[in-house]
């Protein structure tokens, strides 16, 4: 998510009832936590990406209980 996003930074999520297309969120994969944004809601499955395009790992969609909650502020 560089550059709004960098290795290290610490964020503060909420959990939200909805997403929408935009949102940036953290979800888990296995043991890692990623943060993305929202490109496509389908039900509940969030199509996501990071901002930069070209360093950015292709993730598979994101289902609801997923998702750790919506990020509204970073340090």
């Amino acid at each position: 998510m560089a550059p709004a996003f960098r290795p290290g930074d610490r964020v503060l999520t909420f959990k939200r009832l909805n997403y929408k297309v935009r949102d940036v969120i953290v979800f888990r994969k296995g043991n890692k936590n990623y943060i993305k944004r929202i490109r496509r809601v389908r039900g509940n499955l969030y199509d996501v990406g990071g901002d930069n395009r070209l360093e950015s790992v292709p993730r598979s969609p994101v289902k609801k209980g997923e998702i750790m909650g919506k990020v509204v502020f970073s340090y």
